[in-house]
């Protein structure tokens, strides 16, 4: 199935977890909907549970892969449902040595783009060596990249080093300022996993960093009106477009419940039933369940309680081990203890369940907003430990089990608090304002419009970048008033400067034409959104003028037009109390003493593509800086070398932003 120019085809590449395969599932569902071809890669043993999981279109395939043999790792255990922690990293290394078998795929399907997951992070160089474009599919919510991978986070300590514990206690710097202002000590201990390596490989750090950085655009599963300051500050740490997913909310389920559970849950009033489930690859400890059980005996409220445990144990042994004694038939009446698979949707959608108490997993929240069920969360490691502060104090449409700094225990009271706050003290605040904002998060989930347009305006965005085309070379003249306006300049590609190690060395790209440009089509400097497609374009016009100089005469400065230029725009909206002169906007910046009409080049531009921009300013040895309005968006790249320091009043050097 080659791509064409008219439907879009994507490759689907999760990792072998189905914690990871269940949100591409998802996304997939929404996007055939949409008519978008679907090619779903996964290990042949998981190929027909996934099957069950897509929805039946034709224009969705499955493509099983082969695992090749790993030592230690048992065969036919094709997920990590099947393997220990220690063990599913060698999924890791089996998905490392599948790469000459993924490039063949890629070759014959020919995709416009594969989303990938964390672990591959090979895959954009793979892909862009056959022409396919690349996109990395975080399955986490944002501020889990925000805190935990971005760049910065590396820096916090000295170079090629990783965080200590007490740094990663702390956001990294630059994070903005929400309710996530430090983590406990346990977690802050389990996140020091991501830097571990295992079996000789790269650490989850390096693999999402390099996968983040190698990438043609981010996607991440949430939306601005849950995570706005961290979706912005993943953008300013990447400078590559992000598209967003919304929440992926999932399709009310097919069929009835079955029959004993709809019959006992019937039972009782509505809104009055906790469901307990902490998916089926985390697992409780001994204490843990004791507490947690006698937590829910405490509420005096029915309860529906799963505990599942590693495969090739006895459940029955497991259990009354770790049961408080004389529990099951103290709560026989109002209790169920179960383990293994249950109808997790029909459940929570029963009137009488009231209350869903989970491991934060960001579906199994997004499950409980839908179902009106009341959120109180247990996160067990990684990124439900951050779900967990995104859902209690961003959102505060629910409530995080309180636990010990040093190593997370939680007792029963922790438990019976935690319920009590929305199941009892319903009128009382925090309950009354938690209770109050998941019914508004409902409401916004359930509206089929604005989550069907975050699927549209995807498949938009996707399909503008790959239709993405160069048109022919024009003449400086066609080209005003469509590319920006173009400032002469006086030494555009200035020879190297010796003794200073941030100036990088320059190159020239003979591909680049020279005198002319070429054009973005159809745009104007006026345009209030940025076009994908036009993205490849923008680079090629950036750099040909860079490396192009002039003589001609200009009648005013690259900074001068670009306020003049906002000022018109606030003067068009009737917002002339917002206008600013020369001198607010620009005092005590680098423009005011040392740009002059000749150092300027004023650009239209998108954030989306600052990286592109400062690979291209600084080959040409340039400095860049970006002015923004509410309609759009300017790059200023000043062409005069500028080499001196960087403090209040000075140029910046080469290449640094100003």
């Amino acid at each position: 199935m080659e791509k064409s120019n008219d439907v879009l085809h994507i490759v689907m590449f999760p990792f072998f977890a189905f914690g990871h395969i269940s949100p591409f599932v998802q996304l997939s569902n929404k996007l055939s909907s949409h008519g978008v071809n679907i090619s779903f890669f996964t290990a042949s043993g998981n190929a027909s549970r996934v099957k069950s999981m897509l929805n039946s279109a034709p224009t969705t395939h499955i493509v099983p892969l082969t695992l090749p043999q790993v030592e230690g790792l048992p065969p036919g255990a094709e997920s990590t449902a099947e393997l220990t922690p220690v063990t599913a990293e060698l999924l890791k290394v089996a998905l490392d040595l599948m790469q000459p078998q993924i490039k063949s795929l890629l070759s014959h399907l020919k995709p416009h783009f594969v989303l990938f997951d964390f672990a591959q992070d090979w895959l954009p160089k793979m892909a862009d060596e056959l022409g396919i474009k690349t996109v990395f599919y975080s399955v986490f919510v944002a501020l889990s990249t925000a805190f935990l991978t971005c760049p910065a986070r590396a820096t916090v300590t000295q170079p090629q080093k990783y965080p200590t514990l007490e740094d990663m206690k702390k956001p990294p710097p630059g994070f903005p300022h929400t309710s996530v202002t430090s983590v406990k000590t346990f977690e802050a201990r389990d996140f020091l996993y991501i830097f571990k390596s295992f079996h000789g490989g790269p650490t989850v750090y390096d693999r999402v960093l390099s996968g983040l950085k190698g990438c043609s655009a981010i996607l991440a599963k949430t939306c601005s009106q849950m995570e706005g300051p961290y979706i912005e500050y993943v953008k300013s740490q990447f400078n590559k477009p992000v598209f967003l997913a919304g929440p992926v909310v999932p399709d009310p389920p097919s069929g009835e419940l079955e029959e004993r559970w709809a019959t006992w849950l019937n039972k009782f009033e509505a809104g009055t039933v906790i469901y307990s489930s902490f998916g089926s690859e985390t697992f409780l400890n001994d204490d843990q369940i004791k507490e947690l059980a006698l937590g829910l005996e405490q509420t005096g409220l029915p309860f529906f309680l799963v505990l599942n445990f590693p495969d090739n144990v006895d459940v029955p042994a497991e259990l009354n081990r770790a049961l408080p004694k004389g529990f099951v038939e103290r709560v026989k009446d109002k209790g169920i203890i179960h383990s293994g698979w249950v109808q997790q949707q029909h459940i929570l959608a029963h009137s009488s369940v009231g209350c869903y108490l989970c491991h934060a997993g960001f579906s199994s929240v997004i499950e409980a907003l839908v179902n009106d069920c009341q959120v109180v969360m247990l996160p067990q490691k990684g990124d439900q430990l951050l779900n967990a502060k995104l859902v209690s104090g961003d959102m505060k449409a629910g409530v995080e089990v309180n636990r010990r700094d040093e190593d997370g225990y939680f007792g029963k009271g922790d438990i019976k608090e935690a319920l009590d706050m929305v199941m009892a003290e319903v009128d009382k605040q925090p309950g009354k304002l938690i209770r109050e904002n998941q019914k508004k998060w409902k409401e916004f989930l359930l509206n089929k419009d604005t989550q069907c347009k975050f699927i549209e305006d995807l498949v938009n965005e996707m399909t503008v970048m790959a239709k993405g085309s160069i048109p022919k070379k024009v003449s400086w003249k066609e080209l005003e008033g469509s590319c920006g306006t173009l400032i002469p300049k006086r030494n555009l590609n200035p020879p190297p400067v010796q003794h200073h190690p941030w100036q990088r060395e320059q190159r020239q790209d003979k591909d680049l034409p020279q005198g002319d440009l070429v054009p973005f089509s159809g745009s104007s400097s006026k345009e209030t959104k940025s076009s994908l497609s036009l993205k490849d374009a923008k680079i090629a016009n950036l750099k040909a003028a860079l490396q192009t100089s002039s003589s001609e005469p200009v009648e005013e400065s690259g900074p001068m037009m670009a306020l003049r230029l906002e000022n018109e725009e606030l003067k068009a909206k009737g917002r002339k109390d917002e206008l600013r002169s020369h001198e607010e906007d620009l005092r005590g910046s680098a423009f005011t003493s040392h740009i002059t009409s000749h150092d300027m080049l004023i650009w239209p531009w998108s954030g989306c593509e600052r990286k592109e921009v400062t690979d291209a300013t600084t080959a040409a040895g340039t400095t860049k800086s970006w002015r923004e309005s509410e309609a759009f968006r300017w790059l200023v790249v000043t062409t005069k070398p500028l080499l001196h320091g960087t403090t209040r009043g000075e140029a910046p050097r080469t290449g640094q932003a100003v």
